[in-house]
């Protein structure tokens, strides 16, 4: 495995994580902020990866090279502390993530693990990695909130702006705009069970222009863990444009790409949510092409601080 398919590996990923749909609630219910609340969030997230390279040889008689298999498993944990809340319900607070640990299998490339909470050093491939996204360990993303969840302002930590994932995405502007938009706004009318909305982002990156339309349906309430929580199933459709560095062409052939999560009413806050993505994108830089199936499992929780 190269570099360069490692980084489009791990570009992926971040996609994923950065494009995952901030959690809404439905009908009147709005996010519910008071200053000083501090909850801690569990981000899991496998992903599996089968990647067909070209022929080695030009020649159409030549054997096709093995497919690559690879996998990732993370684990993020991360804080969020709300600092002030104004009149209208907004909130100023802070995401930060405190620790992440990653497992990797790399096909050819070998294996790869590294925990940003060990005093162990990795070494390798681990390294490189560990590398990418130690700037987003300990920086505070600042933020304004609103009780619908939209966001209306945007700090991002300028180690995390001008560092290898930001550049990935196309820059620092990019980076902080995609967190921006990527949270979902609630609808403001008052819903019924099957009502769905529909939340569309534009995204710009290194790789193309990135549309993604995440459709929400809201399904109902369920009694999990002694408490009502409103539950609300999301699709999310992926399609990527034109303009990737170097005439890099992204398609997604297969996709389906769904979930739920879970809203507290009373609490007024997310308390979970599941996600799995499969996709099959064809890539063509120059005349080199190919193709990656990908499978994405997500989960995470949200519980108080200490609890």
């Amino acid at each position: 495995m190269t570099v360069r398919t490692l980084r489009f590996a791990l570009l992926g990923l971040f996609v994923a994580l950065l494009l995952a749909p901030a959690l809404p609630a439905q009908t009147l219910l709005r996010w519910k902020f008071a200053a000083g609340d501090e909850f801690d969030i569990v981000m899991k997230q496998n992903m599996t990866m089968e990647m067909e390279m070209p022929q080695a040889d030009a020649d159409d008689d030549a054997p096709a090279q093995p497919p690559v298999n690879t996998s990732t498993d993370m684990i993020m944990d991360m804080t969020w502390n709300v600092e002030s809340v104004a009149a209208d319900g907004s909130a100023k607070m802070t995401q930060t993530i405190d620790r992440m640990r990653m497992d990797m299998a790399l096909g050819p490339a070998g294996k790869a693990e590294f925990d940003t909470g060990s005093d162990e050093k990795p070494t390798g491939m681990a390294a490189m990695v560990a590398g990418m996204i130690k700037p987003m360990i300990g920086a505070p993303f600042r933020q304004t909130m609103g009780p619908n969840g939209k966001i209306t302002e945007m700090e991002v930590p300028d180690a995390v702006k001008k560092g290898p994932i930001a550049g990935a995405l196309g820059g620092e502007d990019a980076f902080s705009d995609m967190i921006r938009r990527a949270n979902a706004s609630l609808p403001s009318e008052a819903i019924d069970v099957g009502h769905t909305w529909v939340v569309p982002i534009e995204l710009k990156s290194k790789i193309g222009q990135i549309e993604v339309k995440t459709t929400h349906t809201y399904l109902g309430s369920e009694q999990r863990d002694g408490r009502r929580q409103e539950k609300i199933g999301v699709k999310i459709d992926m399609e990527f444009g034109e303009g990737g560095i170097g005439g890099a062409k992204v398609d997604i052939t297969e996709q389906d790409n769904q979930g739920v999560m879970y809203f507290d009413n009373q609490a007024g806050r997310l308390t979970e949510s599941q996600m799995t993505q499969k996709m099959t994108l064809e890539i063509q830089i120059g005349e080199t092409a190919i193709k990656q199936k990908i499978t994405t499992t997500m989960t995470m929780q949200v519980t108080p601080a200490g609890e």
